[in-house]
């Protein structure tokens, strides 16, 4: 875990990471920690391995972190998780909105299967709103400030073919964040959301897009995401609230023809 960087009024806060035993949640976890930010990460129980791992990092470096096994899905249960984050770590005023299902089918909207659009939204757009909700609700009643920062995509804004229910699911994401800036904005607590560029995952084995379809002279990894989270989590961003930040290498710019 390399030392993050001197982010105005990160040190000593807590933080959740949803999803935050694997690959871009990972990098979220490590950055925060490095910091100087406690990090709770809700995963799922069949995570724990990898969180072990996590935490094992954040640790090795003299920081505090804690695994809470969660299903977004469940609100009740992301409500007892917040909670026992709390009860160890100290009261929560960063989110970071991590998971997601990423497996989706490649069929137009004439063969999509309608169990998957449900199967998106109940992880991506419900979860998320889950996880905000009981975070939200424990900062408005304590009176105190918060960052939430929710992880959409690319293609929750520009239209890409081949994730039907993926993309309508990080778009749901995008103006969710819109319209919780506007509930929560009166109460200090600031939403904002990046949109991620393609990055392959580890266990895919390649690239995703072709590095010179990017505008920047390479693809993008996981790492490239965290400063952004980084940003809208401290005081530098104090300000910014309802947006969206697209993190891409310029691959959006490209023209169609």
């Amino acid at each position: 875990m390399d030392p993050g960087a001197d982010w105005p009024g990160l040190a000593g806060r807590v933080a959740i990471v949803t999803g935050g035993s694997r690959n871009m949640g990972r990098g979220f976890a490590l950055g925060l920690a490095g910091a100087g930010v406690a990090v709770g990460l809700l995963d799922l129980p069949s995570q724990d391995s990898a969180a072990a791992e996590v935490l094992a990092q954040i640790k090795g470096h003299g920081g505090r972190a804690l695994f809470v096994p969660a299903d977004v899905r469940d609100s009740a249960a992301v409500a007892d998780a917040v909670a026992q984050v709390e009860s160890e770590l100290g009261v929560v005023s960063i989110l970071v909105n991590n998971a997601a299902r990423m497996e989706d089918d490649e069929a137009s909207c004439l063969d999509y299967p309608p169990d998957l659009l449900d199967a998106n939204h109940a992880v991506t757009v419900r979860g998320t709103f889950a996880v905000s909700q009981a975070v939200a609700r424990r900062l408005a009643d304590a009176g105190q400030p918060g960052s939430i920062v929710n992880i959409a995509s690319r293609v929750g804004q520009q239209v890409q073919t081949g994730s039907f229910g993926y993309s309508i699911a990080k778009s749901a994401v995008i103006h969710m964040t819109r319209l919780m800036a506007v509930d929560l904005g009166p109460h200090g607590i600031r939403v904002n959301a990046i949109g991620p560029g393609p990055i392959p995952r580890p266990e895919s084995g390649g690239a995703v897009v072709d590095a010179d379809r990017f505008i920047l002279p390479r693809a993008l990894a996981y790492g490239d995401i965290v400063g952004t989270a980084l940003y809208l989590a401290s005081d530098a961003s104090a300000m910014v609230t309802g947006q969206l930040i697209i993190v891409d290498g310029g691959l959006g710019l490209r023209p169609a023809y």
